[in-house]
């Protein structure tokens, strides 16, 4: 009885005979022991690279979420530069309006002042309707004193001469 080595395990051989000298059993060579050698070998390669691959697609991977993770960074900080931004617009807008309301308070109470100023002026121009009616009245009342100053003047002039013997015949005046 023989042995053979198949896949480095060793298996007996036995076709009957003391010693294995059958010429339809294959024996084991050198050469074929290489090739299983070189097939394992193979398919150690064959895991080495597929390991090699993933071992790339994971660093592929790993950088892909160092990429994505700062991105997301740069979002943050993006976002929070808009959010700081939007806080300044509000606090601009907000100086805004009061300035707004400010202005529309100082236009309200110069309306007010015109308001009251157009008042003023009205009474004035009463006023002065009123002081133009008196001088008015004045005029009239000093125009009936004139007249009434011409005929008491006549009329004396006249008793005066007429006191005197005087008298005018004449019809030009009140002589």
């Amino acid at each position: 009885m023989g042995f053979r080595d198949q896949n480095n395990k060793v298996a007996p051989i036995d076709d009957g005979g003391n010693f294995d000298t059958d010429t339809n059993v294959n024996s084991v060579t050198s050469t074929s022991e290489a090739a299983a050698n070189a097939l394992i070998s193979a398919s150690h390669a064959e895991d080495a690279l597929a390991a090699k691959i993933a071992a790339e697609l994971a660093e592929t991977n790993a950088e892909t979420a160092e990429t994505n993770a700062e991105t997301a960074e740069t979002n943050a900080s993006t976002s929070a530069t808009n959010a700081a931004t939007s806080e300044t617009n509000a606090s601009t807008s907000e100086t805004n309006a009061a300035a707004s309301a400010s202005a529309a308070a100082s236009s309200a109470a110069d309306a007010q002042s015109s308001e009251d100023d157009a008042e003023v002026s009205e009474t004035n121009a009463a006023n002065s309707a009123a002081a133009a009616l008196v001088s008015e009245n004045n005029a009239s009342s000093s125009e009936s004193n004139a007249a009434t100053s011409a005929v008491t003047a006549a009329t004396l002039r006249n008793f005066n001469n007429q006191s005197r013997g005087i008298f005018c015949k004449c019809s030009c005046c009140s002589c």
